[in-house]
Parts: structure tokens; sequence; C-alpha cells
């Protein structure tokens, strides 16, 4: 399915990112997550990875994608910044 700016558009619950053990950062809809209705705006790649951070000033701070997901951005108040939401799970109304 191909969405075009301005579709209407339902998603189950949008995205939030966790930081989990060992530098371990995850891109995941909530259980507890209300669909998200409104204006399909643009579409964003979003990854999951792992950063590994440097032991010293001369070290530095790396972060290693391993997983690329597709985002679509939905925009349901003019005054506030888009919902990611996945783009798959999106259905038009």
């Amino acid at each position: 399915m191909t969405l075009k700016l301005g579709d209407k558009v339902r998603a189950p619950g949008r995205l939030l990112r966790s930081k989990e053990w060992k530098g371990r950062h995850q891109w995941y809809t909530p259980s507890w997550a209300r669909p998200v209705e409104g204006m399909f705006v643009g579409v964003r790649t979003y990854v999951n990875g792992v950063c590994q951070y440097g032991n010293n000033y001369d070290d530095p701070t790396v972060f290693i994608g391993d997983e690329w997901i597709k985002v679509a951005l939905i925009c349901n108040d003019p005054r506030h910044a888009p919902t990611p939401v996945l783009y798959n799970e999106c259905e038009v109304l």
C-alpha cells in the first residue's frame, strides 16, 4: 500500500523509543497505546541498534544500527508535532 500526502489514515498506536540494558535503543508500540487518526504528512526511517560508549575522552561514542523501520508521520493537530507510527500498520479511511 502506498500512502499519498493528505490521506486520512488510522494506526493502532504511536512509536516510542526505549533505552534498554547495555545501550540497546529500540522503537516500539506500547501495549497501552490508543489508536492514532489524522492526516498523512510524511515518511521517515527509524533505526534500532546498540550505542557503544567510549571509555575516556579519546574514545568516541558510536551507534551501530541493525534494523531499519519505515515510519509514517500522522498529523492530527496543526499546533503539535506529527506522530510517528509504523507505515505497514496504517489504513486509509
